[in-house]
């Protein structure tokens, strides 16, 4: 039983202080740009040029060395090209700007 308070209480702890780095947005994406590795290597940006995170930048990446990159790529283009509203989370990154972390929905 303390055993699986302790865990409770970690994760807990975990989810608390680290809720406020992600931040969830939604638009339809306007615009797509492909760079090299290490360039930030995919980007979106959505319709009206929203800020994408606490950085204020209006424009969000993907590194082709982030899991399930292939994934999200496909995914982010399927929506574009369905001019579907998309809905993601997003952190400043320790580069200086919006990485995009996770897709959490596509609706058309």
């Amino acid at each position: 039983m303390k055993k699986s308070i302790l865990l409770v209480a970690f994760v807990f702890a975990f989810v608390v202080t680290n809720a406020n780095a992600y931040e969830s947005k939604s638009g339809v994406i306007s615009k797509v740009e492909v760079f090299g590795e290490g360039n930030y290597a995919f980007r979106i940006r959505f319709q009206g040029n929203p800020s994408l995170c606490s950085l204020n930048e209006d424009w969000a990446y993907i590194e082709s060395t982030d899991s399930n990159y292939d994934t999200k790529v496909s995914s982010l283009l399927s929506a574009f090209a369905m001019g579907a509203t998309v809905s993601i989370f997003t952190e400043a990154s320790s580069r200086n700007h919006c990485h995009l972390t996770d897709i959490t929905g596509i609706s058309k």
